[in-house]
């Protein structure tokens, strides 16, 4: 959807919905946060964290067992495992601030992508994609929050590409092979959705699904896409 049309209609949609508190609570929030959204500027730069080899500003948070740098889809769930057992002191790190409201509406991805919640990353200029972007350099969103880039893509789940992970074992990254992450995959995971079940899990705290409910205009798009 382009993003001045579903600007317009979640403006419609908070102006014409109001019938209870909540929902007046929600339609201030979504008008807040794609005000805010059409106003933010992503940076440029990580500026904001570099303090220089001579900063004398330094905090101390003690001694820990574990020091976990990034609270992403695995810096979280590193710190969830470890904290199962009681004897273990952990720190984790993470940038950004925590989820809100706003953040927790999958719709709204798009006025995540353009707050603070991303890094405001781009790819190098590229040769045969990004061809209509400026300098052909295409956004590369990464959550700057708890939860990461886990926070802001509309609650897709994705996995990396075999090959890669292979390439990763080649490279003498011991135990990085595909088939040596598959299980940890498959442990996370309480799939709900029809595939092969030699790579998808059923008991883990991970639920994966169909989106739903289904939307009546799905089948319109998909019609309306065949030659």
């Amino acid at each position: 959807m382009n993003f001045l049309l579903a600007t317009s209609l979640y403006l419609l949609a908070a102006n014409v919905i109001n019938c209870s508190i909540t929902t007046q609570y929600y339609q201030r929030l979504i008008k807040q946060g794609i005000t805010e959204a059409l106003r933010y500027k992503l940076p440029t730069s990580n500026n904001e964290f570099k303090q220089g080899v001579e900063s004398n500003n330094i905090e101390e948070y003690g001694e820990f067992d574990f020091v976990i740098v990034g609270a992403g889809s695995a810096g979280s769930v590193l710190a969830t495992r470890l904290s199962e057992i009681d004897d273990f002191s952990i720190l984790l790190l993470e940038a950004g601030g925590e989820e809100d409201d706003f953040s927790q509406i999958p719709a709204l991805w798009s006025f995540n992508q353009f707050s603070e919640k991303n890094w405001g990353y781009y790819s190098t200029p590229q040769k045969q994609s990004c061809l209509g972007m400026n300098n052909r350099q295409c956004s590369v969103p990464r959550g700057k929050l708890l939860g990461g880039t886990s926070s802001i893509n509309t609650l897709m789940y994705s996995r990396g590409n075999c090959r890669d992970y292979d390439k990763w074992s080649q490279l003498g990254n011991c135990r990085w092979s595909c088939k040596d992450v598959l299980p940890y995959f498959k442990k996370s995971e309480n799939c709900q959705i029809r595939g092969d079940e030699n790579y998808h899990g059923k008991r883990g705290f991970w639920n994966v699904e169909y989106t739903g409910p289904d939307s009546p205009l799905f089948q319109i798009f998909l019609n309306g896409s065949v030659d």
